[in-house]
């Protein structure tokens, strides 16, 4: 049985499909009459919900100035990074829908056609960084469901991932967004590196002569960041 068609052979079947299941005891007048209430619910429906045409997806982060239209999110909340501007730990998800009718959706369209809108952050994004932030649907009824309100990182890592979108009553019809998932920490420094880091920064500032002598070349001790066993005698 469909609900959502202007196809007519469709609700063409439609009704024949509501007439075949009534009971033979009941006269063919009530059985055309009830498949005809059922079918004008039905087109109500229809009408009340068109088909959606063309979906974009794009997350709050692109508009926010500074972001240079990139989706950019901190790693965690604790992170610098969430200090550069255009930078979201949890930037909203804007959906904007265009309907078969001319319309488009309204600003409630994600809350309130939850049920219809099959949000994706599995597929796109192999390497587990993004992941859906649910609200409730009504917070005075949670048993109503929730719905995808924002994105944010997962902490386990930087990179690029993928948010996908999909409607059930269009299955055809997708989009996605790119998001880069950021950090701004400095890397540690192993004993060696920061050694070795701190003698290339003194022998920078060196004069390049000391008095008569000339200062040609530089010899380290332990080359390889002070991890060389010295075995010659004093």
């Amino acid at each position: 049985m469909f609900i959502y068609s202007n196809d007519h052979s469709k609700i063409f079947l439609s009704a024949r499909a509501i007439l075949t299941s009534i009971p033979p005891a009941i006269t063919m007048t009530v059985k055309v009459a009830i498949a005809f209430i059922l079918l004008t619910g039905f087109s109500a429906i229809s009408a009340a919900n068109p088909l959606p045409s063309s979906v974009k997806l794009n997350l709050q982060t692109s508009i926010q100035t500074g972001s240079q239209g990139l989706n950019r999110i901190p790693i965690n909340r604790e992170d610098p990074a969430s200090d550069i501007p255009g930078v979201m730990s949890n930037p909203a998800i804007y959906l904007d829908v265009k309907f078969a009718d001319g319309s488009s959706s309204p600003s409630e369209y994600t809350q309130e056609n939850a049920d219809e809108i099959i949000f994706d952050d599995v597929s796109g994004d192999p390497n587990d960084l993004i992941k859906i932030v649910w609200w409730d649907r009504d917070s005075d009824n949670p048993n109503l469901g929730k719905f995808a309100a924002q994105l944010s990182a997962t902490g386990k890592g930087v990179g690029t991932a993928y948010l996908k979108v999909s409607f059930r009553d269009n299955p055809s019809l997708t989009a996605s967004v790119k998001v880069e998932v950021i950090t701004a920490k400095k890397k540690s420094l192993s004993d060696a590196e920061f050694l070795n880091a701190w003698a290339e920064e003194v022998k920078a500032g060196l004069p390049e002569t000391i008095g008569e002598f000339q200062l040609t070349k530089a010899w380290s001790r332990c080359a390889a960041g002070c991890q060389d066993t010295d075995n010659s005698p004093y």
